[in-house]
């Protein structure tokens, strides 16, 4: 669920924007004039919802960042008072209950990216899963492992190079004759959209932006940049931030490109006036 989508407001807007659309929104499904109707009661929690945490510049800000996973991240440090957003997180594994025997070289099978020099034969492999955001493949992270051997709890620091992907494979050799291999995951963004190196987000600007050209503010995982709309700018049209996508190779600073679609934002109702022009616009 977009908020932003939902309250019809571009991820740009004020709070007075948001308010001013809520409001709207809010007297259209609420139940009191719309009753028996469960789409608008539906719509009605939905809206409230989007309301209280973009109207919070705190849960706004944690929103923007993680989209649909915003409340994973929220239970997370409420969980431990002492966590910090895109820190380490803590994983139990009792290494020695699912590992299994292959006498085979893992490298050759998984192509994998690091600790090529590590090449192993006859060594028990086991495979995990570990989820990352997409901000955290983009600048690199790293997690803690808690891994049970022989009885034992061990930590080990998995360093995760930036610019991975989903699928790709970390290799650790937590003992001499014994290899984790940790397959990355990449949790979806509400705001983005990865295809390769290059990430793609949609914006929603005025619509008479699009045809004389105007000006606006996007926020890209790292930083806001000024972004110029050309005029006679067309919906849906693509504009390319470049260098504002993933990292080309692993651990490279070049990296791909952000791709913003326009999206035009049309009045609930206009003036007169502003009626008289388009007339005289159309007329012309």
């Amino acid at each position: 669920m977009n908020y932003y989508n939902l309250l019809g407001v571009g991820r740009n807007a004020t709070q007075e924007k948001i308010k001013e659309a809520y409001r709207r929104l809010a007297r259209r499904h609420h139940p009191d004039l719309n009753p028996n109707d469960t789409y608008a009661e539906k719509k009605f929690k939905e809206i409230n919802e989007a309301s209280e945490v973009l109207s919070n510049p705190n849960s706004r800000k944690i929103y923007d960042l993680y989209g649909n996973n915003w409340k994973k991240v929220v239970k997370s440090n409420k969980n431990d008072k002492n966590a910090r957003v895109n820190t380490k997180i803590y994983t139990s594994f009792d290494f020695n209950k699912y590992k299994t025997f292959h006498n085979t070289n893992i490298n050759n099978n998984f192509g994998s990216l690091w600790n090529e020099g590590n090449a192993k034969s006859n060594i028990a492999s086991s495979e995990i899963s570990m989820s990352i955001t997409l901000l955290e493949a983009k600048l690199g992270t790293k997690r803690i492992l808690n891994l049970n051997i022989d009885s034992k709890i061990r930590k080990f620091e998995v360093k995760i190079p930036k610019g991975v992907d989903t699928g790709s494979i970390i290799k650790i050799y937590p003992e001499q004759s014994s290899e984790l291999l940790i397959r990355i995951n990449i949790l979806n963004h509400d705001k983005f959209v990865r295809k390769g190196i290059n990430l793609y987000m949609d914006i929603f600007v005025p619509f008479e932006d699009l045809i004389i050209g105007g000006e606006t503010e996007v926020q890209t995982l790292l930083n806001k940049i000024s972004l110029k709309i050309p005029a006679g700018s067309k919906n849906r049209q693509k504009i390319k931030l470049l260098g504002e996508g993933m990292p080309k190779r692993i651990s490279s600073e070049a990296c791909g490109d952000l791709y913003v679609t326009l999206n035009p934002i049309f009045p609930d109702s206009l003036s007169s006036k502003q009626k008289d022009i388009i007339q005289t616009f159309k007329n012309s």
